[in-house]
């Protein structure tokens, strides 16, 4: 990353040496007491180039949850990106795994330098299936499903109930030695896949090792009980929170694998097949749960009012884990992402014809594969100007950039809006005003035809007719529910 390194891994310091001068500082920089220094905080000394003057930045920022997502670069740690912080001798101060629950201290860089197990660090898993490693030995190997977490939906009109989404994180194999026990229990082959198989565990491991698990028991019966999205509670029995581990269990025959990662939708209205586990007696909130429910992968998912639209950059036929998939590089709220989409029948067909220009929404699946696709229009500097299903939820209009009011007050609603006026002639003559508030404008893209380049851009680089001539832009306005949902200008 571009620092020198130097030193040692620890440092000691003396009121008594006169060879520097040492400030102890929070991370905002204040002043702070030796005796507010408590395990687990995290030190950075910084110092000069003599090392005469030192400061001793204490930081006491814990994240506490698990990481999602590892990459060279960085780690997602509760949706949000940190990079790893590094020792002395450059090398990262710790070695991060998926999934495990506990608290990540935070340097004041806001690097991860460490981690602190808690009381409730454990792995909650299913069972979906074992194996014997050799025809004779008593090891396993057991597929996994570990869940994810709870996550609330936005809200496409104001005075909608919550909804929220669910979908497992990972199924993964993971090896269960001869000596390690079941509940306590030293048990045959036939004992512990009997004992295993289709059952919710707690467990720890190192990589895919399991170093101790147990079954998870629950006096519910398997029933269907109402959910209340309020509360995030199901049948009055416990509540789930942003921590509780749930696992989706496919109810539908012969599910694959890839049908564990379909993303399922929690509302109010509707009754789920939900069993708690490990409840804590006084505020009733399970720390796993499993939910039985039919996992379709080849079922399209849902696309909300709230999906904002994408462009497409480049699409592409590539192996990945030994399967061929489509690979999409697209813009999406602003950021190019690149994407992965599976054969499928709300997929498949259009991906294959899916090219740059192409304006899209899209969902995902839990692993972050697109599982569903709604085409717009397809936006070039060949496409002749038109206007489509004219006062509709879905109007769209494709022509000259005629001109441009910026933030200006309305009349009508006392807040500053902008109006794009859109000639599909050219001049003007039949001028079309679209208007949007400020705060509510999507984002706008360019498209380059000539070098075939997207940019997300502001609304001062667009360039209408009356300011700009012959060097004027063409535009695309969208609308989805009636309201200016996506803006893509080519030049």
């Amino acid at each position: 990353d571009g620092q020198t390194y130097r030193g040692r891994n620890n440092i000691a310091l003396s009121k008594a040496d006169n060879d520097y001068e040492c400030t102890l500082v929070d991370a905002e920089g204040e002043p702070m007491e030796l005796a507010d220094v408590v395990p687990y905080d995290a030190i950075t000394v910084v110092g000069d180039l003599d090392s005469q003057n030192l400061t001793v930045m204490v930081s006491k920022e814990k994240i506490y949850g698990t990481i999602s997502e590892i990459t060279e670069r960085y780690v997602i740690l509760e949706g949000e990106e940190y990079r790893i912080g590094k020792d002395a001798s450059g090398e990262d101060m710790l070695t991060v795994s998926l999934n495990a629950l506990g608290n990540y201290i935070i340097d004041a860089y806001g690097k991860i330098v460490g981690f602190e197990e808690t009381g409730e660090s454990k792995n909650y898993g299913y069972v979906t299936a074992t194996t014997g490693v050799t025809a004779l030995g008593d090891e396993l190997k057991l597929k996994i499903v570990t869940g994810g977490r709870i996550t609330e939906l936005e809200k496409e009109n104001a005075g909608d109930d919550p909804r929220y989404s669910i979908g497992n994180e990972a199924i993964a194999v993971y090896n269960l030695p001869a000596e390690v026990r079941v509940n306590g229990e030293r048990l045959t082959r036939e004992e512990r896949e009997a004992a295993l198989t289709g059952q919710v565990v707690s467990f720890t491991s190192v990589g895919d090792e399991i170093r101790k698990i147990e079954t998870l028991r629950t006096t519910q019966p398997m029933r269907d009980v109402a959910f209340n999205p309020d509360i995030k509670s199901f049948g009055g029995l416990f509540y789930v929170d942003e921590n509780t581990n749930i696992m989706c269990i496919p109810t539908n025959a012969g599910a694959a694998d890839d049908d564990y990662y379909t993303l399922l939708t929690l509302e109010g209205t509707s009754q789920y097949t939900m069993i708690g586990y490990d409840i804590d007696p006084d505020t009733k909130i399970a720390r796993a749960a499993v939910l039985h429910e039919e996992m379709q992968i080849d079922e399209p998912g849902v696309i909300t009012k709230s999906t904002k639209a994408s462009v497409v950059q480049s699409v592409s036929r590539m192996m990945l884990d030994d399967e061929e998939v489509w690979s999409i590089t697209l813009y999406n709220n602003g950021e190019q992402k690149k994407l992965y989409a599976k054969d499928s029948a709300a997929v498949g067909e259009y991906a294959e014809s899916m090219r740059f220009g192409d304006v899209i929404y899209y969902s995902v699946n839990s692993q972050g594969v697109i599982d569903n696709i709604e085409f717009v229009e397809h936006i070039g500097s060949d496409v002749e100007p038109f206007h489509r299903d004219v006062r509709n939820g879905k109007e769209r209009i494709f022509g000259t950039l005629y001109t441009l009011q910026r933030e200006e007050l309305s009349v009508d609603t006392n807040t500053e809006v902008n109006t794009f006026g859109v000639s599909l002639t050219g001049d003007g003559s039949d001028r079309l005003d679209f208007t949007v508030e400020s705060t509510e404008t999507p984002v706008i893209y360019l498209i380059d035809t000539y070098k075939e380049t997207i940019t997300p851009i502001t609304i001062d680089e667009l360039a209408p007719y009356r300011e700009f001539g012959e060097d004027a832009m063409q535009i695309f306005i969208g609308k989805r529910n009636y309201q200016i949902s996506s803006i893509v200008a080519v030049r």
